[in-house]
């Protein structure tokens, strides 16, 4: 990958566990925050995922200034 580009992914073997469970992540109070506009969550390009090509174009020409997102359409 060129510099500057980054994939992530957050995987997590402890969410959802007895020690972590998923009511103690405060989802709805995040998606209000987002709703609210106290949290900014606005990816920098979003692609259908018939535009995976082109997603993978513009992350491997250092074009994507933020985070991307890929849906299924």
């Amino acid at each position: 990958m060129a510099s500057g580009v980054y994939l992530t992914f957050f995987g997590s073997f402890v969410f959802g566990t007895p020690g972590f469970p998923l009511s103690d992540v405060p989802l709805q109070a995040i998606a209000e925050d987002v709703a609210a506009g106290r949290l900014d969550a606005t990816p920098s390009r979003v692609f259908g995922f018939g535009e995976i090509r082109e997603a993978h174009r513009v992350m491997e020409a250092n074009q994507a200034g933020g985070k991307m997102v890929v849906v299924l359409t």
